[in-house]
């Protein structure tokens, strides 16, 4: 959603569709899957995914972590395209 903060709605929505339709041409070749989606904040889904992921029903899958000072590696790992889960990069 950066380039509608940046850009404004109609050509930063415009240019994300475009770079999504991009990626999709992409995934045929590197067995690769993009998509985005829009919605709007809802507190109770929050609170919902909150007290799950407290209780361990719902999990993040971290790949890599990297610590604040090789951002570059973890930027390189990453546009490698292999990752299996998310890169984490810690801070302090």
């Amino acid at each position: 959603m950066s380039l509608v903060d940046e850009k404004g709605l109609v050509r930063g929505g415009a240019e994300a569709a475009l770079t999504l339709q991009s990626r999709r041409l992409e995934q045929k070749f590197r067995r690769r899957n993009y998509g985005w989606t829009l919605f709007k904040p809802d507190r109770s889904a929050l609170e919902l995914l909150a007290g799950l992921a407290g209780e361990g029903e719902v999990k993040a899958v971290i790949d890599q972590t990297y610590p604040l000072s090789d951002m570059a590696g973890a930027h390189e790992y990453v546009e490698r395209g292999r990752s299996k889960g998310k890169v984490v990069v810690e801070i302090g």
